[in-house]
């Protein structure tokens, strides 16, 4: 189906919002460009505008889908906290926090059918632009060592692979085809080549414990070359460099108690916020107050590079529970569709959308995965969105032949 009618219209203008704003990050890259504008680094920016198309689309008629009813109770917390502890920076972080849920929301209340599926995710000519355009920045940063202050460093960009590694492993998984196999090892080398030791081990990850159905027998390859690579990775000279002071050491070495283990600062950051956490253990001490412990105490860093520290240190127990809450009940819900008679294009979005959660987990661990929502957050909750919205109307609004046309399992986009 063309995309001419305006409800096609609005999803692809809303999935090009996606895309523009996680590349305006990199806009410093260019020569002659500020780090800033009005005080606002190009990331700021970015989840700005982000947070205002979901504004400006949130009267747009069609029923909601997303299942919010599991965010509610975090969204109502930080919302209370902030006005309760108000100030510039704690408004500035519950907006963010709420940017890639109200992603899904608007994802959610979209038009989508095979075609629409097909252009954005199955080969789409946006997505395998977006892959290259990555790519090229991901080299010119491993060849030129620039880092722009104005976005969230090689993290991000290992984020957002970590969406395309785990597509392509669903096309490779549903389709049989070899090439996005290889476009998956293609996608690997970029996070290792900036040596960032989390997106390397998300995106091994993403393809032995994909939810995608596999057989025995292919799941067993994919675990081996898995294993095979990762070692390998492991004892690569750069990957050495970064995890050991001495650069040189084995997987037994890695551990928080090894002093030659580097932890770019982790442990010890860990160390003084759990000191100071455990005076305020419920509910915290107000968004973005973590900034003030590190301005305090001369830490030459202002995130706490853990989002589950800096949740339990700004909101609490209270508050990381009700975050999690709101992971595991959607992933639950996702987890609870009947997906038999859905098609392939459906499917492909499906199950990578599953595996991403995992890829939550593991960055949640290391990084500013829930800040950094332009790179990660505000595309797998879309996706989440789209999932939601796509099987509802196929299961309680059976659609015509040529209007949402119900999938064949042999459709090939």
């Amino acid at each position: 189906m063309k995309a001419g009618n305006k409800n096609q219209q609005l999803t692809f203008l809303f999935y090009r919002m996606l895309i523009i704003t996680a590349l305006i990050p990199y806009a410093s890259i260019l020569p002659g460009v500020p780090s800033s504008i009005a005080g606002f680094n190009f990331s700021g920016w970015a989840w700005m505008l982000m947070f205002i198309t979901c504004l400006a689309m949130i009267f747009y008629t069609s029923p909601l889908k997303f299942p919010l009813i599991f965010w509610i109770p975090w969204l109502g917390y930080i919302t209370l906290y902030a006005l309760a502890d108000f100030s510039f920076n704690g408004v500035q972080l519950t907006l963010q926090y709420m940017t890639p849920i109200f992603t899904g929301v608007i994802a959610s209340k979209l038009y989508y059918d095979n075609d629409i599926l097909a252009r954005i995710f199955n080969w789409g000519k946006w997505y395998l632009g977006f892959i290259i355009l990555y790519y090229l920045l991901g080299i010119y940063y491993n060849l030129s060592g620039f880092v722009p202050h104005s976005y969230g460093g090689v993290a991000g960009t290992a984020m957002t692979v970590c969406i395309f590694g785990s597509i392509m492993m669903s096309i490779y998984f549903h389709r049989n085809r070899f090439l996005a196999l290889a476009v998956y090892l293609v996608i690997l080398l970029l996070p290792m080549m900036m040596v960032n030791r989390m997106g390397i081990a998300m995106l091994l990850l993403v393809a032995p414990l994909h939810f995608a159905p596999v057989n025995a027998i292919k799941r067993i390859f994919i675990i081996s070359g898995i294993i095979i690579a990762g070692v390998l990775i492991f004892y690569s000279a750069p990957f050495q460099k970064k995890m050991f002071h001495s650069g040189e050491g084995k997987l037994t070495d890695v551990s928080f108690q090894n002093q030659d283990f580097q932890t770019s600062g982790r442990n010890f950051l860990s160390l003084v916020m759990q000191e100071k956490m455990a005076k305020a253990p419920m509910l915290g001490y107000g968004p973005r107050e973590d900034l003030k412990l590190f301005i305090s105490t001369n830490i030459d860093i202002r995130e706490a590079h853990n989002d589950y520290l800096a949740v339990r240190y700004n909101y609490g127990w209270v508050g990381l529970i009700l975050l999690l809450f709101g992971f595991i009940g959607t992933f639950l819900a996702l987890l609870r569709l009947k997906t038999r008679r859905m098609g392939i294009p459906f499917l492909i979005v499906y199950h990578a959308c599953l595996t991403l959660f995992i890829v939550w987990a593991g960055f949640m661990a290391t990084d500013n995965v829930l800040k950094y929502s332009t790179f990660f957050g505000n595309f797998h909750f879309a996706m989440i969105g789209l999932v939601f919205s796509y099987y509802r109307r196929m299961i309680f609004k059976p659609a015509t032949p040529g209007q949402y046309g119900p999938p064949s399992p042999d459709h090939r986009s």
